[in-house]
């Protein structure tokens, strides 16, 4: 299975509550989180003189965190939220640079605790992970055919996270791969940073799932919508 996007202080209770429920129903052998598990208002490069500069660290790596450990995801992809405190390591403020370490390290430390591997590049050629026939990756474009564009430029089935809209897309290929977006973890309604835009009416939850063996394999998108604190009740069926 494959999950994505929780974005820590952000992340929907309803959808954690579901997500654990469809993991102890699924057993899966292989559960890939697709990155973004942090929020890390604070770090983002813009947010220097803004609100989102007091946004707290504390909660959201101990949200952030504890996901991870509960979870036990065989494989950590880090997205760009994640990504931040090591892009601040050298910074020149000693501050800002000794606290990016301890992020880092309280990061690395949950995932080895779990015996999770985490993928800490966050590159667009180089950072997928292979199983089978499917590259699963964050996700690095973002736009309304983004999904689309991932597929094409690699040629390949995918599975990415990023865009928080969970859809399918084919690709326009030899081969027809297709592409899963999962969407989000989080509660579109408290992301302010996104509420003046339109594309975050199609925000929604998700989940990848699906078997395979060393060079073949099926994968299935369910979805449903944030009720932003109310009940939500995707009814799938597993088996």
């Amino acid at each position: 299975m494959a999950t994505g996007c929780l974005h820590s202080t952000h992340a929907c209770r309803e959808y954690m509550r579901l997500v654990r429920r469809f993991k102890k129903d699924y057993g899966p052998v292989r559960h890939i989180e697709l990155g973004d598990v942090l929020e890390t208002t604070c770090l983002r490069s813009g947010a220097r003189g803004t609100r989102d500069e007091a946004e707290p660290l504390e909660h959201d790596l101990k949200t952030g965190i504890d996901w991870i450990r509960e979870m036990e995801p065989s494989d950590w992809l880090l997205g760009n939220h994640d990504r931040r405190p090591y892009d601040l390591m050298d910074h020149p403020s000693a501050v800002v640079s000794e606290l990016s370490k301890r992020l880092v390290e309280d990061m690395r430390g949950a995932a080895a605790a779990v015996k999770c591997r985490m993928h800490e590049a966050y590159d667009i050629e180089t950072s997928w992970l292979t199983v089978a026939n499917i590259d699963f990756g964050h996700g690095w474009m973002y736009n309304i055919n983004a999904l689309r564009d991932h597929v094409e430029m690699r040629g390949r089935n995918v599975v990415i996270a990023h865009l928080h809209t969970p859809h399918e897309f084919g690709g326009r290929n030899v081969g027809a791969p297709r592409g899963i977006c999962v969407g989000t973890g989080a509660d579109p309604r408290l992301m302010s940073y996104a509420r003046r835009r339109r594309q975050t009416l199609t925000w929604a939850h998700g989940i990848a799932f699906g078997e395979y063996t060393d060079t073949q394999s099926t994968m299935h998108l369910i979805s449903w919508r944030c009720e932003h604190g109310q009940r939500e009740d995707p009814r799938w069926t597993i088996f």
